[in-house]
């Protein structure tokens, strides 16, 4: 890694962040970082200590050195499960099944042990943001507390001057705060709700660099889970190095929302402070009293600011607004079930008019691809749902639903494709035999001609 492309600032209004220590082209690599840790979500995820691959409950083994670290297999040959990680959990007789019913715990157990196993390291994660205040006596912290801290106290991890010294809502204020979501390794896993499927890995460098709705960076992690950073636009010397750490398809309130819960400030960029949001208008509502305006906040960085008409100037409460957008949101996901439960009936209607010979299997596919276009049209508007929510739920039901049907078509294309080969070899055949039956009547008819004519020659020579 280019260690000149970046410098290291601290104030007091940000903290520690990144600057351009020179000029840097748009597509330059600015940060190259291995993870210092990788661990499964806060919603718990049982992964490989040694990979990182998800692992079904019922389907791992623990490692046959010190019998805590939990594997996808014997002969795993990751190299997330060093050896000093392996001797400490030998030395304290770690219960592996435990951790395997609890784990949460696998990521704040993990950075634990860097104290003992890396100091270095573990000096240098204690100095990212954990907004420890911030947190205090908030629904994250009291989760923590019940579902982390009591389950290592109960295991003998951790002691009461840990917990007196709020040790392990510091190692989980900064892993919520400063880790990004990852991929496991080989994983074609959709991202609807990547809370769930997605690992977290903390990135010591990466993390350093400060939020903006306008990224000027892009990220990419491959799948030994190296991270790197590269310029999305020319940054001049001296100016920020900027990352996105919120969804860029969600307008100026969910956006600082997000921020404000998940990562303790209120966001100030351009963007923000935009009522047009740089003139992509994603927040705007069309003004029902004029043909032409777009209704805006007067103040977007105020939450209960008043919104404006562009064009006839109409002033609204906010509270109507959110009334619009919450209507709105809901006629969207009435949609989409209706659209879910349509070709859902659709295919089996479909199926059973086959079965009954009411229609043949050229128009059972063009009925079921019609009713892949209308589960795909669904999906577009579920996907937005939150992942734990019915419409999260039904989300991910239909993407598998939609790829059995797929598979569907494409068998019974398959089918159709081989009856028409058959048919036309059949044909084929048919046609074969009668052009060499017609030549052997044509032969014999010859044949016949040929002796009447010797016959006939015959009698006149007589």
């Amino acid at each position: 890694m280019n260690k000149t492309n970046y410098t290291v600032l601290k104030n007091d209004k940000i903290g520690r962040y990144l600057v351009a220590s020179r000029n840097i082209k748009a597509g330059e690599v600015i940060i190259f970082e291995k993870p210092l840790l990788i661990g499964p979500p806060i919603s718990g995820l049982l992964i490989c200590f040694n990979c990182c691959k998800e692992i079904k409950r019922i389907a791992y083994v623990l490692c046959a050195s010190c019998g805590t670290a939990i594997l996808c297999n014997a002969k795993c040959i990751g190299k997330f499960h060093t050896k000093e990680e392996c001797e400490i959990f030998a030395a304290k007789q770690i219960n592996g099944r435990c951790i395997a019913d609890n784990c949460q715990i696998i990521f704040p157990l993990r950075c634990l042990l860097l104290k003992a196993t890396n100091f270095d390291s573990w000096t240098e994660f204690m100095k990212l943001e954990c907004h420890l205040e911030a947190r205090r006596d908030t629904p994250i912290w009291r989760r923590h507390k019940t579902d982390v801290e009591e389950i290592l106290r109960e295991m003998n991890i951790i002691s009461e001057e840990d917990i007196n010294a709020e040790l392990i809502q510091k190692i989980c204020g900064i892993l919520d705060v400063n880790t990004f979501e990852v991929r496991p390794p080989n994983s074609t896993i959709s991202t609807i709700n990547p809370e769930k499927q997605c690992l977290r890995g903390l990135y010591i460098k990466a993390a350093l660099m400060t939020h903006d709705c306008t990224a000027n960076t892009l990220l990419s992690v491959d799948d030994d889970f190296t991270m790197t950073v590269k310029a999305s636009v020319d940054i001049p010397k001296d100016a920020l190095i900027y990352f996105n750490y919120a969804n860029v398809l969600q307008g100026s309130l969910d956006r600082r929302e997000h921020l404000r819960e998940g990562k303790y400030f209120e966001c100030s960029c351009k963007r923000c402070l935009d009522p047009t949001e740089l003139d992509t208008n994603i927040s705007s509502i069309k003004c029902h009293l004029c043909p032409e305006g777009f209704v805006k906040s007067v103040k977007p960085s105020d939450p209960k600011s008043e919104w404006k008409c562009s064009g006839c100037g109409k002033l609204f409460l906010h509270s109507l607004v959110t009334i619009i957008v919450d209507e709105g949101k809901r006629l969207i996901q009435n949609l989409a079930l209706t659209l879910y439960q349509l070709q859902s009936a659709m295919i089996d209607l479909s199926h059973k008019n086959y079965q009954e010979k009411s229609i043949n299997l050229k128009c059972l596919v063009l009925n079921l691809t019609t009713a892949e276009e209308i589960l795909n049209e669904s999906i577009r508007y579920l996907l937005h749902e939150p992942a734990k929510s019915p419409e999260g739920v039904i989300a991910r039901t239909a993407l598998n639903e939609l790829k059995m049907l797929r598979m569907s078509i494409t068998n019974i294309k398959n089918d159709i494709l081989a009856n028409e080969m058959f048919t036309n070899q059949t044909k084929f055949q048919e046609n074969s035999n009668l052009d060499t039956k017609a030549t052997k009547c044509g032969e014999l008819k010859q044949k016949h001609v040929k002796k009447n004519r010797k016959k006939s020659n015959k009698s006149h020579s007589h």
